[in-house]
Formats: C-alpha cells, structure tokens, sequence
C-alpha cells in the first residue's frame, strides 16, 4: 500500500534523527513533499468575477482609486480658477434666462394709436401742487386712479418701462369707482403728452376708449 505524504515525511524523519540523512536533505525533502510547485487551477468566468482579489490585484486597485479620487494636487492648485469659472457660467446663466424672459414679456405700444392695457385699477391719494409732496400742508391733496399693469409695457418715445398708468376718464368717474380693485382691461390711445413730470404714475391714458372687467 502507498504510504501517504505524512507517512512518507515521518519516514524520512527517523531517517534524520538517527543521522542517515542531513537536516538540508530533510528540508528538501519536506519542501518536495508539502510545498512543490502549486498547479493553478483555471477559473470559469462565474469563479473569476466572485473569486477573492489577491495582495497585489487589490494594491493596484488601491493605486487607481488614490490616483483618480485622492489627488488633490491639481484641485489644489486651480481651485480658485475653477471656483470663478463655475460661477460665472452660472451667473451668465441666470442672467441670460431673466433677460430673455423679461424681453419677452414686455408689451410695446405706438403713440398715437389703439392699445389695450390690463391690471388692477387703484384709487390713490397723492400730493398735488404746488409742491407735489415738498410742502406737505400747503400741498393740495389729489386722489387719482392708477392702473398697474399686470405686466410692464415700453411706449414709443419712452426708453423706461411702464408698471402704471394714471387713468383720466372724468366723463366715467362714477363707472371707475365700481372698479376699483378689480382686474380691468382698458382700451385706449396714448398721444405725446402722456408723460409729464408731476404724474403720479410712470405715464397716463390721453383718451379711453372702453374699460371692462376682466373675469
């Protein structure tokens, strides 16, 4: 019967404690029978994608992942450039978005010509002359109806946006009070005398057409 490797091994031993054989014979003997050259054995590719990193694969791995997420060199280096680049694209951005969507949203009227206006109508008080809010008891008092604009306009001629309107109907003054507070729509013509430096709004109505309210 084959003796096993133990078997073999305890032989050879003996074969040292009773000097036959030298302590280097018995180490390369122990060595051939225990260590030996290791077959490797072929993994499938399931083995291969569960199998255990060895030393060296995770040390290079590990080199990767510092290379790639820990160099902080570069970063350290530009990150104030990189800091100032980001925010002005985001700046630039915002910048871009309010611009066209404000561009957009402005309505643009001709002097002289039918227009429609819409917004809430106000019935405001505001000094009057002769100092129009200087001298306060001497100011004459004035409520007027302010129409703001529930989006701004730019009339030829003006280069501001209008956000209100001072209204100037006096034949339907009783007809604006039944409004006041409501959403309307006025149509109307603005001439060249809509802007004068005591309104008390950014330009007034120089001849209404039709109010209505807006449901």
């Amino acid at each position: 019967m084959e003796k096993n490797v133990y078997q073999v091994l305890q032989d050879w031993h003996e074969l040292l404690k009773s000097g036959v054989i030298t302590e280097e014979e018995f180490a390369a003997k122990k060595n051939e029978l225990l260590g030996g050259e290791k077959k490797e054995k072929k993994l499938s590719p399931q083995e291969e994608d569960i199998r255990i990193l060895t030393q060296e694969e995770q040390a290079q791995i590990d080199v990767g992942y510092d290379a790639l997420f820990n160099n902080k060199t570069w970063f350290q280096k530009n990150k104030g450039w990189v800091i100032g680049v980001s925010i002005a694209i985001m700046l630039g951005v915002a910048v871009f978005y309010f611009t066209s969507n404000s561009s957009t949203n402005i309505h643009k009227i001709n002097m002289d010509e039918k227009c429609n206006i819409s917004g809430i109508l106000k019935y405001e008080l505001f000094y009057g002359p002769p100092g129009f809010g200087e001298n306060p008891k001497e100011d004459k008092k004035e409520q007027v109806f302010i129409l703001h604009l529930d989006k701004p306009i730019i009339v030829e001629g003006l280069e501001q946006e209008i956000t209100t309107v001072q209204v100037n109907d006096f034949d339907n003054k009783f007809k604006l009070l039944n409004l006041i507070n409501q959403n309307v729509s006025i149509n109307c013509i603005i001439h060249d005398d809509a802007y004068v430096p005591y309104n008390h709004a950014d330009i007034m109505t120089s001849e209404i057409i039709e109010i209505t309210t807006i449901q």
